[in-house]
């Protein structure tokens, strides 16, 4: 089944929140399975649309991840993991994408935007591709500080490297899921390079969780073998990991 965002959001003439919602969406859709045209149950739900602040220098540092690396020692005939660094740099700017900014992680082969484009029209996205500054909404400058008095939003996920004991991949699970929000896949050493972007819902900042686990199998399919994991509340977490310019 697909929902579409343009049955739930419409235009607005807000300039901070150029979208707005049409209204709760309560609807009863049949489930379609991924082989042929074979139906299996009714999911009843409901959808709406909720508008987002777009802040101004969000982004993250892009770098090598360990496919990259695999292909590049193999073309140069190098130790993949030699160069892995177990102390990555912070990232510069709210460590936050979409809905909080419109910006995300850069890539290298992104075209450059034109001279004459403002700042908010060069931002080059991975799914959306913008097609004049209009389209963009302004950019919004927040404090640190009034970020985190935010109670609801869209958290991102920068998940870098680390030094493991064991081989395995990093699940983040917000307020108790069962599924997880984010999830890497299983490192190839136990100097992992994962350097994997991926995001989740904080419905209330104040009462929300992050529970960050390691997990030595790969298959979602399979059994979760944790063998290391961390909970905090997401509010602390945030403020540890948050980086305002």
């Amino acid at each position: 089944m697909e929902i579409r965002v343009s049955d739930l959001a419409k235009r607005s003439d807000d300039k901070e929140y150029p979208y707005e919602s049409t209204g709760v969406r309560q609807a009863a859709d049949p489930i379609q399975l991924d082989t042929g045209d074979t139906f299996k149950g009714t999911l009843h739900y409901v959808a709406e649309f909720l508008p987002a602040l777009a802040l101004k220098g969000v982004k993250f540092e892009s770098r090598p991840n360990e496919l990259q690396q695999v292909a590049d020692s193999d073309e140069n005939g190098g130790d993949v993991f030699a160069a892995v660094d177990s102390t990555p740099p912070v990232p510069e700017g709210i460590t936050a994408k979409q809905p909080f900014g419109t910006d995300e992680m850069e890539t290298p082969d992104a075209p450059e935007a034109p001279e004459d484009h403002t700042d908010a029209g060069s931002v080059h996205t991975a799914h959306t591709n913008l097609e004049s500054a209009e389209d963009v909404q302004e950019l919004t400058e927040m404090t640190r500080d009034a970020l985190l008095n935010q109670q609801s939003g869209i958290i991102v996920f920068n998940i870098l490297s680390g030094q493991l004991a064991r081989k395995a991949r990093v699940q983040v699970l917000l307020d108790g899921a069962y599924w997880p929000a984010v999830s890497t896949i299983k490192s190839r050493s136990t100097s992992a390079c994962w350097d994997h972007v991926g995001e989740g819902f904080i419905r209330e900042l104040d009462f929300s969780q992050v529970w960050l686990r390691l997990d030595e199998n790969n298959n979602d399919d399979e059994k979760d073998n944790i063998i290391a994991e961390w909970r905090g509340d997401a509010k602390a977490f945030l403020r540890e990991t948050l980086v305002c310019k």
